[in-house]
This record gives C-alpha cells, sequence and structure tokens, in this order.
C-alpha cells in the first residue's frame, strides 16, 4: 500500500489491512520545503509580533511594541525526520537555535535529544515549539496543558502535523493565562474546522485549512513509480512503515 502523504495513520487505522502487506509513505514528495516555508512564517510571525500588530489593525490602534529576535529564541522540533529536517535548516538559515526530541538518536547539524527526558528539556527551553510528529498511540494528545505548563512564558505553538495532536481546551487555557502568546494551527481534531469555533476569532490564533504542505504531484509519481520498480526487482524500497511504531 502505497501513500499519497507523509502520514500513514488513516491507512494504518484500517481494520481491514492485513498485517503481512508492507505500508510506503512519501519521504518528501515537494512537502520539505513547504513544511520549511510554513514553520519559518510561524516562527517570524511570533518573534516580529505581528498577530499584535494585526489585532492592532482592526482596532485601529498606531502602537509600536518589542520585537524578540532569532538569535534569542530557541524553537523546539517534535519529529526531526525528513519534513523536519527541512524546517530545521531554514530557521538556522534565520539565525534561530534550534533544538529536536526524536524516539531514536539521530545524527544532525542540530541538538536533537531522545526519551521522556529529552522532551521535556526540549519543551522547558522552547520558546516555540513545533509539532512534526507522526500520530500514533503514544503521540495522541501530546500537546497538553503539561507542555504548555513547562514552555517559557509568553511562548507560540505550531502545528503542522495532526489535529489529534492537540488538545484544544488546554490550548485555549494557555491563551488565556498568557502562558503562551500565540499559536500557528494547520491541522485540527476535526476538519473542517466548524463555523463558529472560538479559534476563528481568537486575536493570538492563526488558522489555515490544513495547507502547510500539499503533495506535488510529479514528485509524488516519481517516488511511488521508483518503490514499483524496485518492488518489481527485489530492490530496497523507500519511506517503508514500521507497522509496530506506526511511522
Amino acid at each position: 500500500v502505497l501513500s499519497m502523504a507523509a502520514g500513514v495513520d488513516h491507512i494504518l487505522s484500517d481494520p481491514s489491512l492485513p498485517a503481512s502487506v508492507p505500508v510506503l509513505r512519501l519521504t518528501d514528495a515537494g512537502m520539505g520545503d513547504q513544511i520549511a516555508e510554513y514553520v519559518a512564517l510561524g516562527a517570524l510571525t511570533h518573534i516580529r509580533g505581528m498577530l499584535d500588530y494585526l489585532d492592532q489593525q482592526r482596532r485601529q490602534v498606531w502602537q509600536s511594541n518589542e520585537n524578540r529576535r532569532a538569535q534569542e529564541t530557541t524553537v523546539g522540533i517534535l519529529g526531526p525526520g525528513t519534513l523536519g529536517r527541512r524546517a530545521a535548516e531554514r530557521l538556522m538559515a534565520l539565525r534561530f537555535h534550534v533544538l529536536g526530541w526524536a524516539r531514536q538518536p539521530r545524527l544532525e547539524s542540530f541538538e536533537v535529544h531522545t526519551g521522556s527526558g529529552g522532551f521535556e528539556r526540549v519543551v522547558e527551553q522552547s520558546n516555540i515549539l513545533v509539532c512534526l510528529l507522526p500520530l500514533t498511540d503514544q503521540t495522541q494528545r501530546v500537546l497538553n496543558a503539561n507542555v504548555f505548563e513547562r514552555m517559557p512564558p509568553g511562548g507560540f505553538l505550531i502545528n503542522c502535523a495532526r489535529g489529534a495532536h492537540l488538545v484544544l481546551d488546554d490550548l485555549h487555557g494557555a491563551l488565556d493565562s498568557g502562558q503562551l502568546h500565540g499559536a500557528l494551527l494547520d491541522v485540527f481534531p476535526d476538519e473542517p474546522l466548524p463555523v463558529g469555533h472560538g479559534l476563528w476569532a481568537h486575536p493570538q490564533v492563526m488558522v489555515t485549512p490544513h495547507i502547510a504542505a500539499r503533495t506535488m504531484v510529479d514528485d509524488a509519481c516519481l517516488q511511488i513509480a521508483e518503490n514499483l520498480v524496485n518492488l518489481a526487482m527485489g530492490g530496497k524500497l523507500t519511506g517503508q512503515v514500521e507497522r509496530a511504531t506506526g511511522y
């Protein structure tokens, strides 16, 4: 089974899927650059206070606010895989300090932590927290009140993974208390986001309709075709999912 996306949770959750059938995901297919741009947009939006300025514009208020510098800002990437690595490279080019958290140790051009202790260290240092995790039983509701409370005050959340990673009520609480200053959200537990939902009008939240990264057809077809050739020739498949871990 070949997925037309990087995520495969929708495939693995199908009870009719035989355990013996390999599942392949797209490893990039043009999505890396898009994710990098989206994450950079969110990070720059936060440090330049653009949500505050948009709110001031609506209220016709002319007021200069203090900015945070990129080199003084730590961005934590949960899930520094193929897409997360591209996001980290773009952020480092903008002089952000980048940390990552992964399930297994990996060598990257930025600092990557593992394990529950490593997760806490990344969260506690992250002025901006980016979720690019695969959706598994272990990562559902991972963005919750406990995580937001551990972040430095005035933090910013970027979720462009899956809506089920985020506990919306906990996000509302963190925003209302000022523990989080804002959020850029591309995915939601229910999509489309229901009409009348409070996030639509929240002045410190940017909502986008699951567009952080679209599958580029030409790139996806080439990758799928290469896998089909490798399958026929007995070659190595790319993007094969470990069924035990869900990615």
